[in-house]
């Protein structure tokens, strides 16, 4: 399990770099398919997908900042808040600079999970 759970853990760690680069940097990702372009969308789809999986395995460091982040994707989807979903809010849109942070909090504290996890124990 441990071996599932750790790719999981760089699945969700991938996923969550790419909430917190850049609008530019994520339009660069979503521009990078081979014969179509991704929905911005997406971003929140492989988000949404890594962190139900990581929460399946028992994963628990960084709950809180993971769901705040799922709250505010979860809040502004929907048809009603497509405007929120475009390649010009990437770069201007308020709640996509609060993801980004969000991430970036998620990415710490994940990482201090990861880097306490391959400590030896002292004693």
């Amino acid at each position: 399990m441990s071996n599932e759970f750790d790719l999981v853990s760089g699945h969700l760690s991938e996923s969550l770099k790419l909430l917190s680069c850049s609008a530019d940097e994520q339009i660069k990702y979503l521009h990078e398919a081979e014969k179509f372009v991704l929905p911005v969308d997406e971003l929140a789809q492989d988000y949404e997908h890594w962190m139900e999986v990581y929460f399946s395995l028992g994963g628990a460091a960084a709950v809180s900042t993971l769901r705040k982040i799922d709250g505010i994707l979860e809040k502004y989807s929907g048809m009603e808040n497509a405007e929120h979903w475009s390649e010009a809010a990437l770069k201007s849109d308020p709640i996509w600079e609060q993801v980004r942070q969000l991430a970036h909090v998620a990415l710490e504290e994940l990482s201090g999970l990861s880097n306490a996890r391959s400590q030896p124990a002292s004693g």
